[in-house]
């Protein structure tokens, strides 16, 4: 398949195609980062794909029509005596209608959306916070743009993206825990934080970074048991990927591979034992500092 690109689309065509996919247009991929929760960021890539495969027949046919034809898809003032513009939107609308039917939820693919991040350091500075802003602030994500969907039936949120399932089950965990009968009654800081310890919740690393700071007592905060660094983890991270690319030949886009077994069978015959979901954990950490236009090399 033709990659569409849009810097080859300008003046007529552009407007054109532009008036037919409306915002779709400006669609992008987003890079998503492996955070809390499902992570399957490849919804997106089969969205991108097919979005693409619709503006490239778009162009090819518009590359196609006369001046003439041209005009008359520009506005709809000038007469259309031979049906140019009936033939346009019979081929595309039903299309450009099941691309936006079937645009990915922005959580479809993980939490780690960059235009959903939240504001760690704000949030964290609270001394107490909602039900909705707890959950939000434990999976990364601005509570804006979680807290509608936190009040929707797990059955509905199963339609819609995996990972607004994983936050919904989180909320009756929080719940239960803290009392929480409505909006109004808030979560204590210091007593989240002492409980997402006590209980090795999974939570965004840099907004239990910030909670520890902020409401954790100086003897906790020293204790040698704190978390390492984010820095840290994602460097360790890079590293781990890496190898597993240059001496297992790893590639982080493949469907399937055998790199995880290579790592377990490598570290058993050293007496180590790592599980499937942590080496598939670092592994994909460390694949999302890596340029998306990098291709695995000969080995």
């Amino acid at each position: 398949m033709n990659k569409f690109t849009k810097s080859a689309v300008t003046g007529v065509y552009e407007k054109i195609l532009r008036q037919k996919f409306g915002r779709l247009y400006d669609w992008e991929k987003p890079r998503i980062i492996d955070t809390v929760g499902p992570f399957r960021p490849s919804v997106f890539d089969d969205f991108e794909e097919a979005l693409s495969r619709t503006l490239h027949e778009g162009f090819e046919v518009l590359k196609k029509a006369t001046v003439d034809d041209l005009e008359v898809l520009t506005s709809e003032r000038v007469p259309d005596e031979r049906g140019i513009r009936d033939a346009w939107h019979a081929a595309f609308s039903k299309k450009t209608r099941g691309l936006v039917v079937n645009k990915p939820h922005w959580a479809a693919g993980g939490f780690g959306h960059p235009d959903y991040i939240a504001d760690f350091d704000y949030w964290a500075r609270m001394p107490s916070l909602s039900l909705s802003e707890a959950v939000s602030l434990s999976v990364g994500v601005e509570p804006k743009h979680l807290k509608k969907w936190l009040e929707d039936d797990e059955e509905v949120l199963e339609l819609i993206a995996e990972p607004l399932v994983f936050a919904k089950r989180r909320s009756e965990q929080f719940k239960r825990q803290f009392g929480i009968v409505s909006e109004r009654k808030k979560i204590p800081c210091k007593l989240l934080v002492a409980w997402i310890k006590s209980v090795d919740l999974e939570v965004h690393s840099v907004a239990l970074e910030k909670l520890e700071r902020f409401h954790s007592s100086p003897a906790e905060q020293s204790s040698p048991s704190k978390r390492p660094d984010k820095r840290e983890l994602d460097s360790v991270a890079m590293l781990f990927t890496a190898m597993a690319i240059e001496q297992f030949g790893y590639v982080p886009t493949a469907k399937r591979g055998t790199t995880v077994k290579d790592i377990q069978d490598l570290a058993a015959s050293l007496g180590i034992t790592m599980s499937d979901d942590t080496i598939r954990h670092y592994l994909r950490l460390g694949a999302s500092f890596i340029d998306k236009d990098w291709t695995p090399h000969s080995r």
